[in-house]
């Protein structure tokens, strides 16, 4: 499994975050195969995104 977090600051759009998500996604692109877990948190000052990267090939 391979994991990105990255941490916003609580003003960071929605589009800004799905910018991120969709970057890593299309770096990533020839595993199609691969399931993906996606985690947003947020408090007061924060978001924070969690995006869990499971290679099918090693179950």
């Amino acid at each position: 499994m391979i994991t990105y977090k990255k941490t916003f600051d609580y003003c960071a759009t929605d589009a800004e975050l799905d910018n991120y998500v969709h970057e890593i996604v299309d770096f990533l692109m020839g595993d199609i195969d691969d399931e993906i877990e996606l985690y947003l948190e947020e408090d007061n000052k924060h978001r924070y995104i969690t995006l869990n990267i499971v290679n099918q090939s090693l179950h």
